[in-house]
């Protein structure tokens, strides 16, 4: 299947590295003119200038995905530098472990903070972005969830729940826009090993979450970028309100089989 991309144009929240960064270099390269944002101004534009030195044709612009005001004002600038606005991926997103913890300890501050950033940023995303899509044709919205959203948790009660709020909202998206030729759909990933990964989460961690995982590496931002632009193109035309899992198969793996394959002496 060819993933083609060419006379669209795409904006990616989140793309000064890791999930979103892969998104925007894959969809560049699949002919797509993207809007790389981010609140790292110095790394999305050195984001943006490594896909242009490639070939490909990118701008990156300073975002907080926190505040909508910003968000109203990239996606402005992305339509008035490509002329349309056919692909948004809500990908910004993300917690602080060492405040996001378990329900009795929760602050209200952390809990609305947390909610702005993974759920807020995708309404008024969608919001800003619907009425530019629909004066070119259409669109399509993918938005980056997580695994979180559909397990319940030790600990990230806040992240979770926003999580699981912005896959539904997906779904009503998807329903109210599609007649408007929207698409939204939605990427769950697992463990991605990404740089903000390694720097938040503890070793014991990432080792459990290894352990879980049914292939015999973890994910890339890669594996997320390559659904994103997918879902993104023609080729997923008729996918609309869809949650799609990218886990390396952990979301189905029972909680005690990989203790019973190391029992088993199955490695």
């Amino acid at each position: 299947m060819t993933i083609e991309l060419t006379g669209k144009a795409a904006m990616i929240t989140g793309a000064a590295q890791g999930i979103g960064e892969a998104s925007a270099r894959i969809m560049a390269g699949r002919g797509a003119a993207v809007m790389l944002t981010d609140i790292n101004e110095a790394g999305v534009k050195a984001a943006a200038a490594a896909i242009t030195a490639a070939g490909g044709r990118a701008i990156g612009m300073a975002m907080d995905a926190r505040d909508e005001a910003s968000i109203r004002a990239a996606l402005d600038a992305s339509c008035a530098a490509f002329g349309r606005l056919d692909i948004l991926h809500n990908n910004a997103g993300g917690t602080d472990p060492a405040r996001d913890a378990q329900a009795l300890e929760m602050t209200n501050e952390t809990w609305r903070e947390v909610f702005a950033f993974n759920m807020d940023s995708i309404h008024w995303g969608c919001k800003h972005a619907i009425p530019l899509m629909i004066a070119g044709g259409g669109g399509a919205i993918v938005n980056t969830v997580s695994g979180a959203a559909l397990v319940g948790m030790s600990n990230q009660i806040a992240y979770g729940s926003a999580k699981a709020a912005a896959a539904s909202y997906t779904r009503y998206i998807a329903v109210q826009y599609g007649h408007k030729n929207i698409r939204c759909n939605a990427i769950a990933p697992g463990l991605i090993m990404t740089p903000n990964a390694l720097e938040v989460l503890p070793a014991n961690i990432v080792k459990a979450l290894t352990k879980h995982n049914t292939l015999p590496r973890n994910g890339r931002p890669e594996d997320i970028g390559e659904l994103a632009a997918f879902l993104a193109s023609d080729a997923a035309g008729y996918i609309n309100g869809q949650l799609i899992r990218v886990d390396g198969g952990s979301g189905i793996r029972s909680a005690h089989d990989a203790d019973n394959r190391d029992i088993m002496g199955l490695g």
